[in-house]
C-alpha cells in the first residue's frame, strides 16, 4: 500500500510540473517517438532553440531561421510552455536537416494516414459532429465523452475562426465514432503511427533573415539558396592592394556572391560604410561579376568576408568617416547628428524597373502607382511584403468591435453600427477611448488597411522600413518634422545618469534616442509629433506637470490603454512611465526608466519601441497598426486609431521633402486574393435605427412594460371595459430621422383590436410594432 502511495504522489508531482511547462510532453518516456507530417500556416515565421516566445531563434550560416507559408515540417515532440502548445520540428534548408522549435499555432497537420492520440485533458470532453459547433454526439439521448488517457486517431485538422480542431476517430462500445475535438485536448501518443516526413518541395519557402539592421537586404529570395560556380582568378593587380569603399552601406558576405548569407557579428548584420579601407586579399569572378575577399577593421575587430568589387576602389584613399561603432555612453549620443544626406546607389532604367516589380510579385494593381513614384523618386525601393493571409482573412481578423477606432466627428459611413459599436436605445455611438473615439466601420477598415490607396508620395511612408540609417536620416530632418511645435529647435535641462545636469535639444534627444535603439528618428519624431504634440503645446502625458504625477513624462503614450474615465489613458501611461508596470530591473535599466525626464522618455521610450515592434517583425508604421507579423499575429498593436499610419507617413513625408535623392526603402503588404479594385472611401450611411423610444395608451397600461430596443418584446396588451369606445395611441422614435406611422385616437370594436405601429429608419429597414387593445 505504501508503494502505490508513492507512484500515485510521483504521478501527481509529474504532471504538476507538465501543467507548468517543465517536462516536454513527448519526453516523459525514453521511448517516446512521434514522426507527424505538418507545414507552416504563417509568414515568416521564427525557429527557436526552445520551446519559448523568448526563446533564441535558431541560426543557421549566422542568420537567423524564418520559415514561410507552406513550408513542410516533421513534428518531434510536444512541448507545453505558459499553457501554450509548441512543436519541436524538423525541415529541410539547403539540403540540410534543422531543427528547433515552432509555437503549434504557426503549423497544421498534413495527414496521409491516421495519426494516434490521447485525450489529456482534465476534463471529460465531449465529441461534436460539427466543427465549433455545440452539437455533439449521442448514444441513446445521452452524450458521449472521452476520459483522460482515451486513445484515439487524428484523422485530418481543421480552423474554426482561431481555435485549432482535430477530426478524430475512436472506439466506444465496441463501436467506431468520428468526431471534431478542440486540439489543445489531445496529444501524440509516443506510439503514434509513423507517417513518412513531407517531401521538401523543390522550391522551400524558407527565409533566413539577419536581425534588424540599418537597412533589409535585397538579396533575400524564397527560393532554395544556389552556390554560383566560381573561379579563382589570380589578379597581381590588386591582390594584396587596399581599396576604399564607395556604397553608403556595403554588405560583406561570408562567400563571394549574392546567394551567400550576410556576415554577422554579435547577431547583427555587417555593413561597411563608405570610406572604409579594406585590404584585398582574393580575387573571383561570379557570373561575369568581380568579387575581393577582403579584411577591414570593424567595431574594434579585424574581420574577413566577401564584398562586391563593383563598391571597392582599388588604391583610393580614404575619407574622413570611420566604420568603427562608438560604444555606448552613459547616456546614449550619436557620434554625429549633422551628416548631409548622401548615396552612391544607382537608379533603376525602367525597363530594369519593372524587372524588379515582377519579381517582387507586386499585383498589376500596384504597379501604375508605383511607376509613377520610381518616376518621381527614382532612388526609392520598393519591396513586396507578403503578408501569408487572404483579404478576407485580414479584414475579418481586424473587423472587431472596440479594434479600430476612429473620431465621431467623421461621417456616418466611417463609424460602425454593430452591436456593440452602436447603442440603438439613445441613438448614440459607443466610445472605447474618452468621449471622442468610437469603433470604425467595416469599410473605413477596408479603406485604410488596402495599401494600394496609400501609394502617394507621402502615404508610403506608413510603409517606410525604420531601421535608422545614420547617412541618411540626419537631425536636420528631425528638425523638419518638429517645426512649427513647442520641441523645434528647443533647449531643456535634465539629470543624466550619473546625476550631473545636461543641456540638449530634442532634436538632438531624438538622434540620441535614434543612435541607442537603432530606429529610424524621423519616425521616433513622427510618432511623438502624433502622440503628444498639440497646437496649444503638450498634452498633459509629455509636460512634467500632471497632478499626482508631477515629474514623469511619457512622450510615445507607452502603455497609456484605453480607459473611459476621466484622463484614464494619461494615467495608464504616466504609470508605466514611473514604474515600468511589471517590467524587470533589467528591463527597466534598458529603457531608462523611471521617465523621470524628456531625455529618459524619449530615448528609453524609443528602444521600447525597437524592441517590442521593429525588431519583432513590425517594421513599418503600417505594421505597428496593422500586425501581419508572425509575434502576436493581429494584436500587439500600437495604436488604435485606424487613420494612424496614414497620419504618421504625412508627417513623416516633411521630413524627406529637401531629401529626395534618399534611397528609401519600403516594405509594402500584399494580400492573397485583393479585390481587383482598390477599397473606396466610405460612402455616406443613412441611419438604420427603426425602434421606438417611447410607446403608450393615454390612460391605459401596457404589457408586458415597455422598454426601449428591446428585441424580446415588440407585441403588447392594453385591456379595457366595455364602455370604452375608443384609444389614443402615442408612439415616439429613438431617432430623430425616423418615421412613425399608426398612432393617433383608433375606434374599437367588442373583444380584440389589433393595431400596429410601425417605424421606418432613414435607410428604410421597417419594424412593427403590434398592440392588442382587448375591450371587455
Amino acid at each position: 500500500m505504501r508503494r502505490k502511495g508513492f507512484i500515485s504522489s510521483f504521478v501527481i508531482v509529474l504532471m504538476i510540473v507538465y501543467l507548468l511547462g517543465g517536462i516536454p510532453l513527448t519526453k516523459m518516456s525514453a521511448a517516446s517517438k512521434i514522426s507527424v507530417p505538418g507545414k507552416v500556416t504563417g509568414n515568416c515565421v521564427y525557429v527557436r532553440k526552445i520551446a519559448s516566445r523568448t526563446g533564441a531563434k535558431l541560426v543557421y550560416k549566422q542568420q537567423e531561421v524564418k520559415l514561410d507559408k507552406d513550408h513542410a515540417v516533421t513534428i518531434k515532440g510536444q512541448t507545453i510552455t505558459n499553457q501554450e502548445k509548441w512543436y519541436q520540428i524538423t525541415f529541410k534548408l539547403e539540403k540540410k536537416t534543422l531543427s528547433g522549435y515552432m509555437l503549434s499555432d504557426y503549423i497544421k497537420l498534413t495527414l496521409k494516414t491516421p495519426v494516434k492520440a490521447k485525450i489529456i485533458s482534465s476534463s471529460s470532453q465531449k465529441i461534436s459532429t460539427v466543427v465549433g459547433k455545440k452539437v455533439y454526439l449521442s448514444l441513446k439521448g445521452k452524450a458521449i465523452t472521452l476520459a483522460k488517457g482515451k486513445a484515439v486517431q487524428i484523422l485530418k485538422e481543421v480552423q474554426s475562426g482561431k481555435q485549432k480542431w482535430f477530426y478524430i476517430s475512436f472506439t466506444y462500445n465496441k463501436k467506431t465514432y468520428r468526431g471534431y475535438l478542440a486540439a489543445n485536448s489531445l496529444t501524440f501518443s509516443a506510439t503514434a503511427v509513423t507517417t513518412a516526413s513531407p517531401k521538401v518541395s523543390a522550391k522551400p519557402t524558407v527565409t533566413v533573415t539577419p536581425k534588424a539592421s540599418a537597412k533589409p537586404t535585397a538579396t533575400v529570395t524564397k527560393k532554395p539558396i544556389i552556390t554560383p560556380s566560381t573561379s579563382k582568378i589570380p589578379e597581381n593587380t590588386v591582390i594584396g592592394k587596399t581599396g576604399v569603399v564607395t556604397a553608403y552601406a556595403l554588405n560583406v558576405r561570408v562567400g563571394a556572391g549574392t546567394s551567400y548569407s550576410n556576415l554577422l557579428l554579435n547577431s547583427a548584420k555587417v555593413q561597411i560604410t563608405k570610406g572604409t579601407v579594406v585590404t584585398i586579399l582574393e580575387s573571383t569572378k561570379v557570373n561575369s561579376s568581380t568579387w575581393y575577399k577582403v579584411s577591414f577593421y570593424y567595431q574594434g575587430q579585424n574581420l574577413y568576408g566577401y564584398v562586391s568589387g563593383n563598391y571597392i576602389l582599388v588604391g583610393g584613399t580614404t575619407s574622413p568617416s570611420s566604420s568603427v561603432v562608438p560604444s555606448q555612453a552613459a547616456n546614449p549620443e550619436p557620434a554625429s547628428s549633422a551628416q548631409t544626406p548622401s548615396t552612391s546607389v544607382i537608379p533603376l532604367t525602367d525597363a530594369q524597373f519593372e524587372a524588379a516589380l515582377t519579381k517582387e510579385g507586386f499585383p498589376a494593381s500596384y504597379k501604375s502607382a508605383l511607376r509613377l513614384l520610381h518616376q518621381k523618386y527614382p532612388l526609392w525601393q520598393f519591396k513586396a511584403c507578403k503578408t501569408g493571409y487572404s483579404w478576407e482573412q485580414a479584414i475579418a481578423k481586424e473587423n472587431l468591435v472596440g479594434k479600430n477606432l476612429i473620431t465621431n466627428s467623421k461621417a456616418t459611413g466611417w463609424k460602425s453600427y454593430e452591436k456593440g459599436a452602436y447603442n440603438y436605445a439613445t441613438d448614440a455611438f459607443i466610445p472605447f477611448d474618452g468621449s471622442t473615439w468610437v469603433t470604425c466601420s467595416k469599410e473605413a477598415l477596408e479603406y485604410y488597411m488596402d495599401p494600394r490607396n496609400f501609394l502617394t508620395t507621402d502615404g508610403i511612408f506608413q510603409f517606410e522600413y525604420l531601421a535608422y540609417e545614420p547617412e541618411h536620416q540626419s537631425i536636420q530632418g528631425v528638425e523638419s518634422i518638429l517645426k512649427n511645435t513647442v520641441l523645434s529647435s528647443t533647449s531643456y535641462i535634465y539629470q543624466d545618469r550619473e546625476g550631473k545636469e545636461q543641456i540638449t535639444t530634442y532634436g538632438k534627444t531624438f538622434m540620441a534616442a535614434a543612435d541607442y535603439s537603432k530606429v529610424n528618428p524621423f519616425h521616433l519624431a513622427t510618432r511623438v509629433k502624433q502622440e503628444v504634440v498639440t497646437s496649444r503645446g503638450l498634452s498633459s502625458s509629455a509636460t512634467g506637470n500632471f497632478t499626482g504625477y508631477q515629474g514623469y513624462y511619457n512622450f510615445y503614450n507607452i502603455g497609456a490603454y484605453h480607459s473611459t474615465q476621466a484622463n484614464g489613458a494619461i494615467i495608464n501611461g504616466l504609470k508605466f512611465a514611473k514604474t515600468g508596470s511589471n517590467m524587470s530591473e533589467s528591463n527597466k535599466a534598458t529603457f531608462l526608466i523611471p521617465w523621470n525626464s524628456p531625455y529618459n522618455a524619449i530615448v528609453g521610450g524609443a528602444k521600447y519601441i525597437g524592441n517590442n515592434y521593429i525588431n519583432r517583425g513590425q517594421n513599418t508604421v503600417y505594421l505597428q497598426k496593422f500586425n501581419l507579423s508572425s509575434y502576436s499575429t493581429f494584436s500587439h498593436q500600437y495604436m488604435a486609431n485606424v487613420e494612424a499610419a496614414k497620419s504618421e507617413a504625412q508627417k513623416t513625408y516633411s521630413a524627406y521633402r529637401n531629401f529626395t535623392d534618399i534611397p528609401v526603402v519600403f516594405q509594402i503588404p500584399v494580400y492573397d486574393n485583393m479585390p481587383a479594385k482598390n477599397a473606396p472611401v466610405p460612402s455616406n450611411v443613412k441611419n438604420p435605427n427603426n425602434w421606438l423610444k417611447t410607446l403608450s395608451v393615454t390612460g391605459c397600461t401596457l404589457t408586458p412594460t415597455f422598454k426601449v430596443a428591446n428585441s424580446e418584446d415588440t407585441t403588447y396588451t392594453v385591456m379595457v371595459d366595455s364602455e370604452t369606445t375608443s384609444v389614443k395611441i402615442n408612439a415616439t422614435s429613438v431617432s430623430s430621422l425616423a418615421e412613425v406611422d399608426g398612432t393617433g385616437t383608433r375606434t374599437l370594436k367588442n373583444g380584440t383590436n389589433t393595431f400596429e405601429i410601425t417605424v421606418t429608419a432613414e435607410n428604410g429597414n421597417v419594424r412593427t410594432y403590434i398592440l392588442y387593445v382587448i375591450r371587455a
